[in-house]
């Protein structure tokens, strides 16, 4: 079985070092296919076809190591209400993707990476 976490981490991170355009579409479809798993018979087999087109748009951009967080946000720091009000304000549609995918994710998969990419894609990571 792959293991989605070690997925959802390496994807995020991605995106957080480079914030790479094409990279954040890494991450948002990740989330939009595991969210379609209950209709897939084989998740192991999509995701591995999920990784061949991840490598694939990787090699496209300027590749960056993953980010290694040094401090995360805990538990008792996420905004979730004041996060979704500024993705929606922002009135740009991959923010506003961004910010859905990566809290749809948190729901399964609690990484800190993802609350440091929703900060990042508000401009609120210091």
């Amino acid at each position: 079985m792959i293991d989605r976490a070690k997925i959802v981490r390496l994807v995020t991170t991605q995106f957080i070092a480079s914030n790479d355009f094409t990279l954040l579409h890494g991450v948002t479809g990740l989330q939009a296919l595991l969210s379609l798993e209950p209709f897939i018979d084989d998740i192991d087999k999509a995701l591995g076809y999920f990784w061949q087109a991840y490598v694939a748009a990787v090699c496209t951009s300027t590749y960056r190591h993953a980010f290694v967080p040094l401090a995360t946000t805990s538990d008792n720091q996420k905004e979730w209400n004041s996060w979704f009000t500024k993705a929606l304000a922002s009135k740009n549609d991959h923010t506003i993707k961004l910010v859905y995918s990566c809290a749809w994710l948190y729901q399964s998969i609690a990484l800190p990476e993802l609350l440091m990419a929703i900060q990042a894609v508000l401009g609120e990571q210091s």
